[in-house]
C-alpha cells in the first residue's frame, strides 16, 4: 500500500515536471520578437543603466539568503553582442536566439532574474577611435552585465573590468588555406602562349609590326628604294622585323638613323626573348617545389607571409605588440577576414579556437573545406579564456555580486554538460558544409542541379534545400591545372614535361604572367628610339636636299670654270675686285650667260670670306651679314671643303701635264738625233716608210695630250 502511495506521489510528479516544461516551451516560444529596451546610441556619453545590488550583497554576506539566489527576482540591464545573439531591430529576438542569449536564459532560470526586456543590443565599433576594449569597458560602466566573449588580458582587467566563467575558448590560432596537389597529363597545346599576357602578346605583334613600317620610312627618307616595288618593300622589311624579334639580326642600315633604329630593335628583341625562354623553361622542368612550411606565426613573419586579422581584437593587438616584424593586414570583420584568406589577398589568418571550430562548418567561410588549422590541435599561439565581463566594483553598487551569483551557475552548467550541448546545437544550426564528407564532384553536380532546377521552375530557391543550396564548386582539373600554371611561371619546379603538369595551390600574385605593367618599360624604350630615329631621319633629309647638295653643285661648277680658265680657286681670290669685274664681263657674253653658277659661287665665297674674317674679330656671333647678306659658316666649311678638294685635283692634273710635255720634248731630241744620222748616199737605200711629218705630228700630240702639237720637220736634199 506503502509502494502504491509513493509510486502515485511519482507520478504526479513527473506528471507536473512535464506541465512545466510545456509551460516554459510556451514561455519561450511566446518570449521570441521583444524588442530593445534601451536604445541610446552605442558609446554615448551619460548611459548609466548599472543598478545598485549592495543590498543582495549585505543579505548574502550575513547569510539571510544564499548566494545562488543572491540575484532572485532582479530583472538585470544586460548589453549584448551581435555576434551571438540574433537581434533584429524590426522583428526583435529571432525564434532561435543564439548561444548567448540561451545561456542567458539557463542563468536567468537557475538564479531566478530575468533580463528580456531590460537588454541593449551593441554592434561592432564603427569610430575611427573606438576599439574593442573601448567598447568593453562602456558596456561595463552603462550595464550591469556585458553579454559576449570578452578575452581576458591584463590591460583590460587594470582598467576595471571583470571575468565570467568562459564558455568560449578564445585561444589565438593560426589558420591557412591548403589547395591539394593536381595531376593531369592532358597535352597542354598552348602552352607557348603562357609566359606573357594576352594583352603582351597583341603589343608584341604590332610593335614588329610598326618597327617595319618605320624601317622603311627610314630608308625612304634615305633613297635607299632601289629598284622594289613597294610591295615587295614593305614585304621585305616586315619580314626583317619578325625574324629580328627572335635576335637574327638582319638589318643592313647605310645611315646613321637606321643604325640607332637598328641598335634598339636589337635590344627590345634581347629583352623579349630573354624573358619568354626564361618563364616558358620554368614550365618544362619536372620537379616538386619545395613548399614552406610554416607552424607558427614567428615562422611567417621571418618568411614574410600575409596574416589577416580581426582589426583591434585581442588576436590582433596580442600579435601587434609581441610580432611587430608580422605582415598583418587588419580586416573590419571576421568575413573580410576569411574572404581575404580565400581569395589569396593573404597566405595565413588570426582566428580564435572556438570561432574556428564555428566557421569551418560555414560554406561561406569555408566554401571548398580547404581551410585547416596550423599545427592542429596543439599549437596556440596564445591560451586565451573569454566570457562575460561586468564591472569590478566592490564597494560602491556592489557590482561583483552579479559575477559572483552568475560564476556559480556557470560552473554548474559546464559540469552538468549544457555549455557543450548548447555548443552542439548552436553549430548544428549554422552547419551548410560538412567537410567531413565533402566530394568536389558532388557538389560540383549539386550546384549544374540547382542552377536547372532554379532555370525550369523560375523560382527562388529554399535555402535549407540542400539540392537547391548555392554552392561554390572547384574548377575542373584541366582548368586549375592552367591556373596553376599561370600562377607559377617564374617559379623553377611549377610545370609541365611532354604536357604532364604538376603544380600546387599556394600560389602568390607575384608568379603570375608577365603582365602589361611589368614589360611596358621595354616597349616604350624601343617606341622612344623609333621616334628620334625618325627626327634624326628627315633631319638628314632636309640637310642633303637643302644644303649639302647645292653647295655641292656650286662648288663643282666653280671648280670647272676655274680649271679651264687656269685659275686656282682661293677664298682670298674669289673676294677680290677682279674676279667681280670678271664675273661682270663673263654675264655681258654669252658664254657666262650659260655659266652664270660660276659667278653665283664667286657671290656666296665672297660672303664666306668675309664671314670668316668677321668671326675671328667677332666671337660668339654665329651668323654675320657681309654686303647685306646673311652668311653660314657651316656652308662655308663646306665650300672650303669642296675647294680643298678641288685643288688636289688641279695640282695632280698639272703634274701630269708636266710630265706629258717633258716626255714630248725627250721624243722630238730623239727624231732629231735619228734623222741627223741619215747620210744624203743612202737615201735611196732607206726604208720605203719614213716618219713624215704629219705622222709625228700625230704622235706627238698623242703623247702631249693636245691637238695642236706639231714638230718641224727637215729633210735633207
Amino acid at each position: 500500500m506503502l509502494f502504491r502511495i509513493q509510486s502515485m506521489r511519482v507520478l504526479r510528479l513527473m506528471a507536473l515536471l512535464e506541465l512545466l516544461l510545456l509551460l516554459l516551451q510556451v514561455d519561450l516560444v511566446a518570449a521570441a520578437g521583444e524588442m530593445a529596451k534601451f536604445t541610446e546610441p552605442q558609446m554615448s556619453p551619460g548611459v548609466y543603466h548599472r543598478q545598485d545590488m549592495c543590498e543582495q550583497f549585505h543579505l548574502q554576506r550575513n547569510g539571510t539568503i544564499e548566494l545562488q539566489d543572491a540575484l532572485s527576482g532582479k530583472e538585470l540591464n544586460v548589453l549584448v553582442a551581435p555576434d551571438y545573439f540574433h537581434y533584429d531591430e524590426e522583428t526583435g529576438i529571432a525564434n532561435y536566439p543564439g548561444l548567448a542569449a540561451v545561456i542567458l536564459d539557463e542563468l536567468a532560470e537557475r538564479a531566478g532574474f530575468t533580463w528580456r526586456h531590460s537588454f541593449a543590443a551593441s554592434h561592432a565599433p564603427t569610430g575611427a577611435n573606438e576599439s574593442w576594449t573601448d567598447l568593453l569597458l562602456w558596456g561595463i560602466e552603462a550595464y550591469d552585465l556585458n553579454a559576449d566573449w570578452w578575452a581576458q588580458n591584463l590591460d583590460r582587467m587594470n582598467q576595471g573590468a571583470v571575468f565570467h566563467e568562459d564558455w568560449y575558448d578564445g585561444s589565438i590560432i593560426l589558420i591557412t588555406k591548403t589547395v591539394p596537389e593536381v595531376i593531369s597529363d592532358e597535352i597542354v597545346w598552348t602552352n607557348w602562349m603562357l609566359p606573357y599576357e594576352p594583352s603582351v602578346w597583341a603589343l608584341t605583334v604590332f610593335t614588329i609590326v610598326l618597327s617595319g613600317i618605320v624601317y622603311q620610312i627610314i630608308e625612304w627618307l634615305a633613297d635607299d628604294r632601289g629598284n622594289r616595288s613597294l610591295w615587295e618593300w614593305w614585304q621585305e622589311n616586315c619580314y626583317l622585323s619578325f625574324i629580328n624579334f627572335t635576335q637574327a639580326y638582319e638589318y643592313h642600315p647605310k645611315n646613321l638613323a637606321g643604325r640607332i633604329f637598328g641598335i634598339s630593335m636589337a635590344l627590345w628583341a634581347l629583352v623579349m626573348t630573354a624573358t619568354y625562354t626564361a618563364n616558358l623553361a620554368s614550365l618544362y622542368v619536372d620537379r616538386k617545389p619545395q613548399v614552406v612550411q610554416v607552424d607558427t606565426v614567428e615562422q611567417a613573419a621571418v618568411f614574410g607571409f600575409k596574416i589577416c586579422t580581426w582589426e583591434n581584437t585581442n588576436t590582433d593587438l596580442y600579435v601587434k605588440e609581441n610580432y611587430p616584424s608580422a605582415y598583418r593586414i587588419p580586416k573590419k570583420t571576421i568575413e573580410e577576414v576569411y574572404d581575404g584568406l580565400n581569395r589569396g589577398e593573404c597566405q595565413y589568418a588570426l582566428e580564435t579556437v572556438t570561432n574556428w571550430e564555428l566557421s569551418r562548418r560555414i560554406r561561406s567561410f569555408n566554401p571548398t573545406c580547404e581551410l585547416e588549422w596550423v599545427g592542429e590541435p596543439l599549437y596556440r599561439i596564445k591560451e586565451v579564456k573569454a566570457g562575460f565581463a561586468s564591472k569590478a566594483d566592490s564597494g560602491n553598487l556592489c557590482t561583483n555580486l552579479v559575477r559572483d551569483v552568475l560564476n556559480l551557475h556557470m560552473e554548474a552548467m559546464k559540469n552538468d554538460g549544457f555549455i557543450d550541448d548548447a555548443w552542439e546545437e548552436d553549430r548544428r544550426r549554422k552547419q551548410s558544409i560538412n567537410c567531413d564528407v565533402y566530394d568536389p564532384e558532388l557538389e560540383a553536380a549539386a550546384a549544374v542541379l540547382s542552377t536547372t532546377v532554379l532555370s525550369e521552375s523560375e523560382a527562388p530557391p529554399d535555402e535549407e534545400s540542400p539540392l537547391t543550396r548555392r554552392r561554390l564548386r572547384r574548377e575542373s582539373a584541366t582548368h586549375e591545372r592552367q591556373l596553376q600554371l599561370q600562377r607559377y611561371l617564374k617559379a623553377a619546379g611549377k610545370g609541365a614535361v611532354g604536357g604532364a603538369v604538376a603544380s600546387h595551390g599556394d600560389a602568390t600574385e607575384e608568379s603570375q604572367q608577365l603582365t602589361m605593367n611589368q614589360m611596358i618599360g621595354s616597349f616604350m624604350f624601343h617606341w622612344v628610339t623609333m621616334v628620334f630615329s625618325l627626327a634624326i631621319a628627315f633631319w638628314n633629309m632636309y640637310y642633303n636636299k637643302h644644303v649639302k647638295k647645292p653647295a655641292k653643285r656650286l662648288v663643282r661648277a666653280a671648280t670647272m670654270r676655274n680649271l679651264n680658265t687656269g685659275r686656282r680657286l682661293s677664298p682670298g681670290r674669289l673676294s677680290s675686285d677682279q674676279e667681280t669685274k670678271d664675273c661682270s664681263e663673263r654675264e655681258s657674253t654669252e658664254e657666262g650667260r650659260e655659266d652664270t653658277s660660276v659667278c653665283a659661287f664667286t657671290n656666296r665665297a665672297d660672303v664666306a670670306t668675309a664671314a670668316t674674317s668677321s668671326t675671328r674679330t667677332s666671337s660668339g656671333s654665329a651668323n654675320t651679314s657681309t654686303s647685306g647678306r646673311v652668311v653660314d659658316k657651316g656652308a662655308y666649311d663646306a665650300l672650303s671643303q669642296e675647294v680643298t678638294a678641288m685643288r688636289r685635283s688641279q695640282m695632280l692634273m698639272e703634274d701630269y701635264q708636266r710630265q706629258l710635255l717633258e716626255e714630248q720634248r725627250i721624243m722630238q731630241r730623239q727624231i732629231q738625233t735619228l734623222l741627223s744620222n741619215l747620210q744624203p748616199s743612202s737615201l735611196s737605200e732607206r726604208p720605203s716608210r719614213i716618219p713624215t711629218v704629219s705622222t709625228i705630228s700625230a704622235a706627238t700630240g698623242m703623247l702631249s695630250g693636245r691637238d695642236n702639237g706639231t714638230v718641224e720637220l727637215y729633210l735633207p736634199e
